[in-house]
């Protein structure tokens, strides 16, 4: 009886299903590689801006253009520096409702002193603004106008949150920014505290740094704090990766 012969391909089938199946497998996984985020990078969080604000509440407001101390933070694909900006948020009678407005982007360095007591923190920005050192249990909202090299706008807010797209004015002067606050929040500014030197109607704009140290370090301070940021205790408008390097 003759043997009908064996294709020479029959033996082969079964390795070239197994080295067509890893190629899928290899190509998927590129591809979602492409997709996910990095595990230091920051997942945008726009927030809320559904505050309860207490009747005895004091609205604080903190304006810079930029970030005067190093950042542990950057852009991803940007080459643009990202500053820092410390905040002490000091134990006062009443809860605070802190306001912090960025020409630039910003991070926010929140350093909450014991019994501190913080209502809500609101932060709007001319480019995406991040804030650290906020305890948990208090709301953040944002509101961003983001203009791209090529002049293209885009706009986000938090849930509840105002669009600047008809505020064209909204960080430029405090009395644009109280305006928005009143309109908004039906608040008043209490304390405004501005890092660079628009024109400021309130009196603790109106306060001289002392030997020769800047407005904002008279605040402040000049000490650089040791940072202990993570992306998972981190506040963003849009994505940012932890660094720490000492660029």
């Amino acid at each position: 009886m003759r043997t009908p012969r064996r294709s020479p391909f029959a033996s082969e089938l079964p390795r070239l299903a197994l080295v067509t199946a890893i190629g899928l497998v290899l190509a998927g996984t590129v591809a979602n590689a492409g997709k996910e985020a990095p595990a230091d990078e920051t997942i945008p969080t726009l927030g809320s801006c559904r505050f309860h604000l207490p009747e005895n509440v004091s609205t604080v407001v903190y304006q810079a253009s930029s970030g005067s101390l190093q950042s542990d933070f950057h852009i991803p694909h940007s080459t643009k520096r990202v500053g820092r900006q410390d905040i002490v948020v000091s134990n006062e009678t009443a809860p605070v409702f802190i306001v912090l407005a960025g020409f630039e982007s910003i991070q926010w360095n929140l350093r909450v002193q014991p019994g501190a007591k913080i209502a809500g923190v609101y932060v709007l920005g001319l480019a995406d603004q991040l804030i650290t050192g906020v305890p948990a249990d208090v709301l953040v909202g944002f509101s961003v106008r983001r203009t791209s090299d090529a002049a293209e706008m885009t706009l986000d807010e938090g849930q509840g949150c105002p669009s600047l797209k008809a505020r064209n004015a909204a960080l430029y002067d405090l009395k644009s920014i109280e305006t928005l606050l009143s309109e908004e929040f039906g608040r008043q500014i209490d304390k405004a505290h501005v890092a660079d030197s628009p024109p400021c109607p309130y009196q603790e704009c109106s306060l001289l740094a002392t030997a020769g140290r800047s407005w904002w370090q008279h605040l402040f301070g000049e000490t650089r704090a040791p940072s202990t940021a993570h992306a998972p205790d981190v506040r963003a408008s849009g994505r940012f990766i932890v660094r720490n390097d000492a660029l």
